[in-house]
């Protein structure tokens, strides 16, 4: 259940502080842009702060007297729908990827007409925030943002999504830990039908030119392109020209050139790579463009599994290490032989000779054996219990040792 909202002046569609929705209550509005808006909240159960993000699409969607979310027209209600399913499909997306530098989505669920993803709230700013306040961040500052994020970009990558929305502010700097990819947008390429429909919700400037066309090439190259737009603001000061208007003039190698002075070659080099206007122009992954753009700063993405070795290698690997188990059991059983050998020698030098006539007859049967330092069965079987069951097998003689050299026997044998 939610409680009827009161409009603030600022977002006139935002929900107002004190409204609660389900055992949540609005404390303030966190951000908004033209797909959804983004509520500082608390938990009334767990007693803790949370990030909650609204589905509410400015120019298809509206808000009514008791706070539920609903079409702006009749004629906005299939793209409202199929926002709706696409953000739901987004936040569970988001749900399977436990990384540090992606948005982790702990609940989602549907109420007053609309969805709701939840997140953890985490005390920061906003890149686009940071570069507000100034001053210009130097190549390090930059690469030392940059690098986790691309480590969580390949991530994501990998699983076959894309993030879709990268810009400053769906950058988030944490006061405490790397920064993160927040607001994955995924949703509005599913409701667009028609052109009128991508401009409001698109973030000029960071968005590919293959995003304004339904049926544009996208891939890790367009998130690529966004990065690098990011990057591009950040190193002159500008906001990046809209990628449409880039087909006509373009000025981005010019803007970029008077930052020269101020960051690398290479790192510029790969900004301008980044933004090429055309997508089979760009790095198209992302591993390809983090050598170009970091150089020796490095991943800290978990290595990949390797790929399961072929039908000959793990032949070779079964023999290798057999061979290491069976060198083991001939040096330690041929120790093992040795040390009662020695023993023996030293039990049979130490004993008084009123006892060695007294034990004559019976030494005359296992001297013989012992003297060439045999075990007996049950030692054998306490030292060597992987080879217990071939006690029989081993001591040939059958005279009820196994000595050094039945052992080495054995073991050499052709299996």
């Amino acid at each position: 259940m939610m409680s009827a909202p009161v409009p603030t002046p600022a977002n006139p569609g935002a929900l107002a502080p004190g409204t609660t929705l389900m055992e949540y209550r609005i404390l303030s509005v966190l951000a908004a842009d033209g797909f959804g808006i983004t509520y500082l909240a608390r938990d009334a159960i767990l007693n803790r702060d949370v990030a909650i993000k609204e589905y509410f699409p400015a120019d298809l969607a509206r808000r009514a007297a008791d706070g539920r979310v609903e079409p702006a027209a009749a004629e906005s209600e299939p793209n409202f729908r199929k926002g709706l399913t696409q953000f739901l499909i987004e936040a569970r997306t988001l749900a399977r990827f436990v990384h540090p530098d992606i948005v982790r989505v702990d609940r989602v669920f549907e109420a007053s007409g609309t969805a709701y993803m939840l997140r953890e709230y985490e005390k920061g700013e906003s890149l686009a925030q940071k570069l507000a306040r100034g001053p210009r961040l130097d190549e390090a500052a930059l690469k030392a943002i940059f690098a986790p994020l691309l480590d969580g970009l390949e991530a994501v990558h990998r699983a076959g999504v894309l993030h879709r929305d990268i810009k400053p502010g769906n950058i988030f700097i944490r006061d405490e830990g790397p920064p993160v990819l927040i607001d994955f947008g995924s949703a509005r390429l599913a409701s667009r039908d028609a052109l009128h429909d991508i401009i409001p919700i698109l973030t000029p400037g960071y968005a590919p030119a293959e995003h304004y066309i339904r049926s544009g090439g996208q891939g890790p190259w367009s998130d690529i392109y966004s990065a690098a737009a990011v990057l591009f603001h950040a190193v002159t000061g500008e906001a990046p020209p809209d990628a449409l208007s880039r087909l006509r003039i373009d000025n981005v190698a010019k803007a970029l050139g008077a930052a020269r002075g101020h960051y690398s070659a290479s790192f510029i080099d790969a900004i301008q790579w980044g933004l090429a206007s055309h997508e089979q122009d760009r790095p198209q992954g992302v591993a390809q463009w983090r050598v170009a753009l970091l150089g020796g700063v490095p991943s800290r993405a978990a290595p990949r599994p390797a790929p399961p070795p072929a039908l000959d290698d793990t032949r070779k690997y079964v023999w290798v290490s057999l061979g290491v188990l069976i060198f083991y059991l001939f040096v330690a059983g041929a120790d093992i032989v040795q040390q009662r050998a020695q023993h023996y020698r030293a039990y049979r030098h130490s004993v008084m000779p009123a006892e060695r006539a007294a034990t004559a007859a019976g030494a005359r049967q296992s001297a013989p054996a012992a003297a060439s330092g045999g075990l007996t069965r049950e030692q054998f079987e306490q030292n060597l219990p992987n080879l217990a069951g071939r006690f029989s097998e081993i001591d040939t003689d059958r005279n009820g040792f196994v000595t050094t050299e039945e052992l080495q026997n054995h073991l050499r044998r052709p299996k």
